[in-house]
């Protein structure tokens, strides 16, 4: 990420949060659809219509300001209300020469949808899907090298974790190109510090030293203490596989991973979610 990129979303969020607090949507009433929805870009609510929105960027200009959602909006439940949620990616032309992309989620709530703060991915960078796993928006992007011009290809691979919080979309994480988002049971105990991720039989070795790492047995210890040895806990966090070690309780496992963050830890899982 670039430093402007990261300045830019920084003032992004204080001015989204001030407007989440103090309520500054043009309706308070809740929308029928994700589609149909207000999303708070840049300082602006925009409000979609089947999926569009298109304005003047001011009463004397022939300028147009124009949204539009692209490529396929995500369901799941985002916050663990049993509620449908969904999140978006938004195309932000607005009349210059850039088209701004954003990820928005609209949450849903019982009587209808509410939408969120976008997130900015970027200027003109190349989306390639956005999923909802585990109560997090994961969204897999193309952007540029830092320095290359706006006409360059977007080539570079990033991955950004989001979740809501208290209504706020937050970025929680944007992995490096070797991580991977990790969901799974732990075990952990004198001779076993184990791993089974979601969708896997294989149990990996857990290696490395990391303040995720120190986080995951902090967690562990909380939950599971009064429990029995080795009780399983929930884990959703971020990832590399690796090699176990030659020796120690280690050494009995085929494959490892280094846990590098931590997301959250609970005593139910749901492979599914």
């Amino acid at each position: 990420m670039t430093p402007s990129l990261g300045l830019a979303r920084g003032r992004a969020r204080l001015l989204a949060l001030s407007l989440l607090v103090a309520g500054a949507a043009d309706s308070d009433a809740l929308a029928s659809g994700p589609l149909d929805t207000d999303y708070l870009l840049d300082g602006t609510w925009v409000r979609l219509e089947q999926g569009r929105a298109e304005r003047a960027i001011d009463p004397t200009s022939a300028i147009r300001q124009r949204t539009a959602v692209v490529g396929q909006p995500a369901h799941g439940d985002l916050d663990g209300d049993g509620h449908p949620d969904t999140a978006l990616i938004l195309a932000h032309h607005t009349g210059g020469s850039g088209t701004f992309y954003y990820v928005v989620a609209a949450r849903g709530l019982p009587n209808g949808y509410r939408g969120s703060n976008g997130v900015l991915l970027g200027d003109r960078v190349r989306v390639e899907d956005v999923s909802l796993r585990q109560g997090l928006v994961v969204v897999r992007y193309l952007d540029r090298e830092a320095g290359e011009p706006m006409a360059a290809e977007p080539t570079v691979a990033h991955t950004m974790i989001l979740k809501i919080e208290r209504g706020e979309l937050l970025v929680r994480a944007e992995l490096e190109l070797d991580e991977q988002l990790l969901a799974g049971w732990l075990r952990l105990g004198h001779e076993v510090r184990s791993f089974t991720p979601c969708g896997q039989d294989v149990v990996h070795w857990i290696v490395g030293e990391s303040a995720a790492l120190d986080a995951v047995f902090a967690g562990y210890r909380e939950l599971a203490g009064d429990a029995e040895p080795y009780a399983p806990v929930f884990m959703v966090g971020a990832g590399r596989f690796a090699e176990p070690p030659g020796d120690g309780f280690g050494a009995d496992y085929a494959t490892a991973v280094d846990l590098t963050r931590l997301f959250e830890v609970r005593l139910e899982g749901d492979c599914g979610r």
